[in-house]
């Protein structure tokens, strides 16, 4: 059996009694001078001093004339009152002080935390500026093979990069500015014209209908191979025939995806398709090079959700989730 005192005792009764003793001494002292004050105000102008006297014999006599004494409840009740009151005030002023300071020392936290917010932001901001210079550096680099190319405008160009499990788009141009717009949209690794190149090197569509001349047979073609509804494919803004994706490589692993997509049925031609396929591996390392970059400068693309409805320039064709 547990003892509730002692030193194996759990109780903290006591304690929590001492605790408050100290903390409201002062207001304890103040109470009791104020009951001395009136008890001795009361009885002062009836109290007869030489009869309280006469009664006065032995210990229990001295003990009973200190008590009913109302100038006893004077002498204590004056000092308890004013030692109380300035113990009150005491508190009070480093209880001001302490708020004074706490005071300051959240002003100076908020002041911290708008600093760290402004630096953040900076950083932030910073970020992506480099991330936009790095993109116009693979802009200007597609433009190069783009023109040696030469490429119209109704193609265009893109590198993607994967991470994370999904395609993000890095750079694209295109003479047509409304087809080198971007986005922000991911994909993943099992959809598509870039799937098929990121697992098997490469892949090429050239049989596709071209839409302005069969929009229905073209919209057919595309269900029929790619399982994309009509309503996606009528969606997007570029409504590409002609496809051809490279995977991009560094030491034996697909970091990323570069694809030339038009709407001119006249392009990638064998020769074409050859001249793609040695411009690229001649600068593989380019390519590296900006894929690993993209992916440092843009880490928080992961965190990004594609939208469940195609936009404008979905580029869902350039993702084409093909059936086998």
């Amino acid at each position: 059996m547990k003892n509730l005192f002692g030193f194996t005792g759990k109780t903290t009764a006591f304690q929590s009694a001492g605790i408050f003793l100290d903390k409201a001494f002062y207001s304890l002292l103040t109470s009791s001078g104020t009951i001395f004050l009136t008890l001795g105000g009361a009885f002062v102008s009836s109290y007869d001093h030489s009869e309280a006297m006469k009664l006065v014999t032995g210990v229990p006599g001295l003990v009973a004339y200190i008590l009913s004494n109302p100038y006893v409840g004077f002498l204590v009740g004056i000092p308890s009152l004013i030692f109380g009151g300035l113990g009150i005030y005491r508190d009070q002023s480093r209880l001001e002080s302490d708020n004074a300071e706490l005071k300051e020392e959240n002003k100076k936290v908020l002041e911290l935390k708008e600093s760290l917010n402004g630096s953040q932001e900076d950083c932030q901001n910073l970020r992506s500026d480099i991330y936009k210079i790095h993109q116009k550096l693979v802009e200007t680099w597609l433009k190069g093979i783009f023109k040696q190319i030469g490429f119209d405008t109704y193609s265009r160009v893109s590198v993607y990069y994967e991470n994370k499990e999904n395609f993000y788009l890095l750079a694209r141009y295109s003479l047509n500015p409304k087809l080198a717009k971007k986005h922000k949209l991911k994909f993943g690794l099992d959809q598509g014209v870039i799937s098929k190149a990121w697992q098997h090197g490469e892949h090429i569509e050239r049989e596709s209908p071209v839409y302005k001349n069969d929009p229905d047979n073209y919209i057919n073609f595309m269900s029929k191979h790619y399982g994309y509804s009509r309503e996606e494919l009528l969606a997007i803004s570029m409504k590409s025939c002609r496809y051809f994706a490279l995977s991009i490589t560094e030491a034996d692993e697909n970091i990323g995806v570069i694809l030339f997509e038009s709407e001119n049925a006249e392009v990638f031609n064998d020769e074409i398709s050859q001249q793609i396929r040695d411009y690229c591996g001649n600068y593989q390392s380019h390519l590296c090079s900006f894929v690993k970059d993209g992916i440092l400068y843009d880490k928080s693309v992961a965190t990004q959700k594609a939208p469940k409805s195609a936009d404008n320039d979905a580029d869902i064709l350039m993702t084409l989730g093909g059936k086998k």
